[in-house]
């Protein structure tokens, strides 16, 4: 029998763990998967080797988003995950462009439970759970692994944190893994700090951040999401062209309120036009944090340093991720 993990397991007071709304899980599995995947997709799949994952978009046929998604190529399986509520639609999605490839997919939405841990190391990680075998270290690398409450997947994404390890698993097991996580002491995460830590590192939530007449590069994610490289894909067109014309009249950016900033540059606001950026999603502004947020900003207002009006008030434009770490969680460059 295994003892307390609060004599035996290591973590910091930094330590964190927060308990996810269901997430939408996909399994894609035989022998075309990969390229079926690759051919509706922002992201080169065929490069993705056992255990490598990455972040993507699909679009519809204008390049408009229409999920926003995390992939893990594990097992001869592609594992897709993203916001609640989206299984149906990408199921639906999924089904209308296979024809006679050798692809199977299984909805796992209903089955799962999602953990996120922040701020742990692979060895804390490791004995808290009680894996015995080693863990992926880069950012988006997974693996399933057994636990002691039984088998689980695990990934690094950057939605949340860097480092911040996705745990998913049936929602018996997810529940048993929680349940040793409290008994630690370790700190949970409400919800308003859990959306803190998705703001500062610039994640987007669909009808939220953006709607669904938005395009992949005004989310701001273009070295991790876009591979402007690879072959033909549903919305590339729209998608290269505007790599190749560089207009962008509107992109995501973060905010940091109240700023004062002395060097900031003060943009000449028209006025017919005071607010340049509409702000998406914000700290709350009720607890003691520092007031961040996202807005979709009209084209001239991207620079970091502009000091801005908002629809949330006067604001400054602020590099994403806000803390963002030197360590081995990183992501490899997609065209590299």
């Amino acid at each position: 029998m295994m003892s307390s993990p609060k004599e035996e397991v290591p973590f910091t007071p930094e330590s964190r763990f927060a308990v996810l709304a269901p997430r939408t899980h996909i399994r894609l599995q035989g022998n075309d998967a990969k390229k079926f995947l690759h051919n509706l997709c922002t992201n080169d799949i065929n490069r993705l080797g056992e255990g490598d994952g990455c972040e993507a978009f699909l679009c519809d046929a204008k390049g408009r988003i229409l999920f926003h998604v995390t992939v893990l190529h594990h097992e001869d399986s592609l594992w897709i995950s993203c916001d609640a509520g989206s299984e149906e639609k990408l199921l639906a999605h999924l089904d209308r462009y296979l024809f006679r490839e050798d692809v199977s997919i299984t909805d796992f939405s209903t089955q799962f439970s999602d953990l996120v841990l922040l701020n742990f190391s692979e060895d804390s990680i490791q004995q808290l759970l009680g894996i015995n075998d080693p863990i992926p270290t880069l950012m988006y690398q997974g693996s399933s692994v057994l636990s002691f409450a039984g088998k689980i997947w695990i990934q690094w994404l950057p939605i949340y944190g860097n480092p911040a390890m996705h745990v998913s698993g049936d929602k018996t097991v997810v529940e048993s893994l929680q349940n040793r996580l409290r008994t630690a002491t370790i700190n949970e995460l409400e919800p308003w700090q859990l959306d803190q830590h998705r703001i500062e590192m610039g994640w987007p939530l669909p009808q939220q951040d953006y709607n669904d007449k938005a395009i992949p590069q005004e989310l701001a994610r273009d070295d991790a999401a876009i591979s402007f490289r690879k072959g033909c894909y549903i919305g590339q067109e729209t998608v290269a062209r505007l790599d190749a014309l560089g207009q962008l009249q509107k992109k995501l950016v973060g905010l940091r309120f109240e700023e004062t900033n002395s060097d900031t540059k003060i943009l000449d606001v028209p006025e017919d036009d005071k607010s340049v950026i509409t702000v998406t999603s914000r700290s709350d502004t009720s607890k003691p944090v520092p007031q961040m947020g996202l807005g979709m900003a009209k084209r001239g207002s991207f620079a970091v340093g502009t000091a801005v009006d908002t629809t949330s008030g006067k604001a400054v434009v602020i590099a994403l991720p806000v803390h963002e770490k030197e360590s081995i969680h990183r992501s490899p460059k997609i065209d590299s």
